[in-house]
């Protein structure tokens, strides 16, 4: 029987987002990490991304069919001055995702 989900919160980390009509790239922060088990009970790792609520990265796409993510990178403050290109994501309404969002898992300790 797999074990509860682990949620590590994170700093710097970025998923680097592609738009699938005008291939432009731009960015959203990590902030946190979620250690599971797929349906096979292999590990999996996910990104939880910063929407309000958070979003897990494998459930973009029932929340923003128009991106997909491309990699994930750490962009200390020092790094994120030299990314060429930087352009962070902007969500939509927040009403407007609200029904679609993923809660973020609550802790059991």
């Amino acid at each position: 029987m797999p074990s509860m989900p682990s949620i590590q919160p994170v700093e710097h980390w970025y998923a680097k987002l592609r738009e699938t009509k005008h291939a432009r790239n731009t960015w959203i922060e990590i902030i946190g990490w979620e250690r599971n088990y797929d349906q096979d009970n292999k590990p999996v790792v996910y990104a939880w991304l910063n929407a309000n609520p958070p979003v897990r990265s494998d459930k973009l796409s029932n929340v923003l069919s128009t991106h997909t993510i491309e990699e994930y990178e750490r962009l200390t403050p020092d790094k994120l001055a030299k990314t060429t290109g930087f352009n962070k994501f902007v969500w939509g309404r927040t009403s407007q995702l609200m029904a679609k969002l993923t809660p973020l898992p609550q802790s059991t300790e």
